[in-house]
């Protein structure tokens, strides 16, 4: 069986808004879900079915797919323009995002920079974009002085 993670998407809400109010039953919210992708499918788009839904505390949303393929189905950037266009809340569909943790980065690294980022991830054979964001674990103004 596919890994879960494989078949999640994450929906989430513009700031201060909820996708679905707390009395909205499991079985409502996965109704109006299936609504929303079957409003983006054509008729030659393969059978996506809705295994489980999870609310978030931020008040987005992760739903669980049957299959990895449907999910990648949804992540096409027009079927989420179209399935985020139909609920009554606006949202994103958002990626999985991962945080690493490297040691021993010299801090002469520019890490704040997208073409050293962009750089990262063709050494490492990434995907362009694949990192979105790079930080340090330690303030500059925490730092010993050199």
């Amino acid at each position: 069986m596919p890994a879960i993670k494989e078949r999640q998407i994450l929906f989430d809400p513009a700031p201060g808004q909820v996708l679905f109010v707390p009395e909205v039953t499991s079985a409502d919210i996965a109704t109006k879900m299936k609504q929303a992708i079957s409003a983006a499918q054509t008729e030659d788009a393969l059978e996506i079915r809705i295994k489980a839904t999870i609310r978030l505390r931020n008040g987005g949303l992760i739903i669980e797919l049957t299959t990895p393929e449907a999910a990648k189905w949804i992540h096409t950037p027009e079927n989420r323009l179209k399935i985020t266009g139909t609920l009554d809340t606006p949202a994103t569909i958002k990626e999985r995002q991962f945080s690493i943790i490297v040691p021993f980065l010299p801090i002469s690294y520019n890490i704040e920079d997208q073409e050293w980022l962009r750089a990262v991830e063709e050494e490492n054979n990434l995907p362009t974009g694949a990192i979105e964001t790079a930080h340090w674990i330690k303030l500059k103004l925490r730092r010993a002085p050199d």
